[in-house]
């Protein structure tokens, strides 16, 4: 919802403003609720990665002078998958 906030309705999946008008409640997947089950998930999605079933994305930006656009794609939604700001100065 970030992203919504100074833009247009979002492209990607539900308006959301007219949940917020609506006081409507919005509940979602809490990682920390199965906190119990994290090991046999690692387990099985380190095996899924491994056979590349499962696959990511990320992004990654060299240099602290790229931090600032990385987090303006972040916050307007134009990153795809993870934003990481690579400090070390290698490429």
């Amino acid at each position: 919802m970030a992203a919504e906030y100074n833009g247009p309705e979002s492209t990607v999946g539900p308006p959301l403003r007219p949940m917020l008008r609506k006081r409507l409640r919005l509940e979602g997947f809490v990682v920390y609720d199965h906190y119990p089950e994290y090991e046999i998930f690692r387990s099985e999605m380190q095996q899924l990665r491994r056979s590349g079933s499962v696959r990511y994305r990320y992004e990654t930006l060299h240099g602290l002078r790229a931090a600032p656009e990385g987090l303006i794609r972040l916050l307007t939604g134009r990153n795809r998958g993870k934003m990481i700001v690579d400090l070390t100065g290698a490429k």
